[in-house]
């Protein structure tokens, strides 16, 4: 568990990006760490692996009153690496398409998992920062 642990504070605290409406983690990232048992410093933990992969979502705009959080980044914000602004935002080709997409977003949220050992934990971006 203490790798696990590592991992998640050590490992992944440089794939953090601030932007002006959140903290993100960089889209596609993967980490493995083991450690070693302090009673024999020869024999390896298990590995733990951290995966995020990205996909795309269709949804309204939002805005989060926490920065401080993690967030779903739009297409343009994924694609450019910071907030693009409202009036780019607003134009997104999606919404020019049909009359019912004319206030929807294309949003990149993330698939969080962590594998320790053989098992796996997964987490959903858009369901934490909601």
């Amino acid at each position: 568990m203490q790798v696990a642990l590592s991992l998640l504070k050590d490992g992944c605290q440089p794939l953090q990006r601030q932007l002006e409406t959140g903290r993100t983690l960089e889209a596609g990232a993967v980490l493995r760490y083991t450690g070693v048992y302090a009673g024999d410093a020869m024999k390896e933990t298990e590995p733990v692996t951290f995966v995020s992969v990205p996909y795309m979502t269709l949804g309204d705009k939002r805005r989060s009153e926490r920065p401080e959080d993690f967030q779903s980044l739009t297409l343009l914000q994924s694609l450019y690496g910071y907030d693009v602004g409202d009036e780019r935002e607003g134009n997104q080709v999606i919404q020019k398409t049909k009359r019912a997409f004319a206030k929807k977003t294309v949003y990149v949220p993330q698939l969080w998992c962590l594998m320790i050992g053989q098992g796996m934990f997964g987490a959903q971006l858009s369901q934490i920062a909601s």
